[in-house]
């Protein structure tokens, strides 16, 4: 339980940023973080290797563990037991995929890849919760479904802020509050 949050996600964000370059106005491609490492030379493909590796271990243990790793007792005593993990494993391939996209897709143009990413994301995530209802606990059950709706809404809100853009629409803020 406590590996995806506090392990898994903030490490994978450090060696997936290993990979984050942006195109510099004379066309070189170099890092974000560090602007005076030139990507896909010297020692930056040995970092980005390193990084893409221990990704890939970091990533398949959390699924292993997702997958394997469950209270599935019907009668125990952890709130947190649950009847499968198929939601949890979709829950956590959605944040993988957030991190990578993110730290791969910098420019101006992805945005609205990457807001159709978070929206379709958030629908499958709270569809699958939603659907399965995995958590033997009805109050946990419940308190999952909200949180996840409760993404999903934001998510729509961050589509609709998008389309709303280049108007005079200042409300966004107070829609994702509604």
């Amino acid at each position: 339980e406590i590996f995806n949050p506090i392990i898994l996600l903030p490490f994978l964000r450090v060696f997936t940023s290993m990979l984050t370059c942006v195109r510099k106005s004379d066309g070189s491609f170099m890092h974000a973080h560090f602007e005076e490492v030139q990507c896909w030379q010297g020692m930056h493909i040995f970092h980005a290797i390193i990084g893409i590796l221990i990704s890939f271990i970091m990533i398949a243990l959390s699924l292993l563990l997702a997958t394997t790793y469950y209270d599935a007792r019907l009668g125990s005593d952890s709130p947190l037991a649950k009847m499968d993990s198929k939601a949890e494993v979709t829950h956590i391939l959605h944040k993988i995929i957030l991190i990578i996209v993110f730290a791969l897709l910098r420019n101006e143009q992805d945005e609205w890849f990457l807001v159709i990413i978070v929206f379709f994301g958030a629908a499958f995530t709270f569809w699958e919760i939603y659907s399965t209802q995995p958590y033997y606990n009805k109050q946990i059950d419940s308190l999952v479904i909200v949180l996840s709706g409760i993404y999903l809404w934001i998510s729509f809100a961050l589509v609709f802020i998008k389309t709303l853009e280049n108007t005079s629409y200042e409300g966004g803020l107070l829609l994702c509050i509604l």
